[in-house]
């Protein structure tokens, strides 16, 4: 099947399983996230050769994918050292993407209401409609997404958030640990927090 993206027709795969889908996007500059979808062209059933076949074999590799305490999983990166940089993850025991993980500092990639990597947490209260839950910082989840509070962002989205102002110590304290804490807390909004990772289940 050939799709034109802003003017460039581009090869896509399709395979009768699925892998391969004819809605998603394959233009190599998207840098749209689709939570649960796609992240770009890359979707749960893209294989290391569709991949490579739409951004080039140099920007795709496979690699082992850190996770935490000293534990590696079979993964990919897509442009590597690059601030365009993703990590994907295979699902345990498969060869099917199910998570990406975006860190790098002013990365493009975004949602198309515009989260991505320095997003401020106020914005993505806005953005959910409602304050949401997040867990306090300085510990192994140090600012993980707890839950979106039922608002409309998708649960598929997670942030990790840092706090870029500088509190008093007994201040910050109050918002650290294992613990779950409103976007709403009063300390937690004077600590200003923004994105610093962002992952993307598919």
């Amino acid at each position: 099947m050939i799709r034109t993206f802003a003017g460039m027709m581009v090869l896509v795969g399709f395979s009768a399983a699925g892998a391969w889908q004819s809605g998603n996007a394959a233009d190599a500059r998207d840098r749209t996230i689709v939570p649960g979808e796609r992240v770009g062209a890359v979707t749960a059933g893209s294989t290391l050769v569709q991949l490579r076949r739409v951004y080039g074999k140099r920007n795709v590799r496979e690699k082992k994918v850190h996770v935490g305490e000293g534990q590696y999983v079979p993964g990919l990166v897509l442009f590597p050292g690059t601030r365009a940089e993703v990590e994907f993850r295979f699902a345990e025991g498969a060869r099917r993407i199910s998570l990406a993980v975006i860190t790098r500092p002013k990365s493009p990639w975004k949602t198309a209401k515009g989260i991505g990597i320095g997003t401020t947490g106020a914005r993505i209260e806005r953005l959910n409609g409602k304050p949401f839950q997040l867990y306090g910082f300085e510990w192994d989840y140090s600012g993980r997404l707890a839950g979106w509070n039922g608002g409309t962002l998708h649960k598929a989205l997670i942030p990790d958030f840092k706090p870029t102002a500088k509190l008093p110590a007994r201040e910050a304290q109050k918002v650290m640990g294992d613990a779950r804490f409103s976007s709403a807390d009063p300390v937690m909004r004077r600590s200003k927090i923004v994105v610093y990772r962002l992952q993307i289940g598919l």
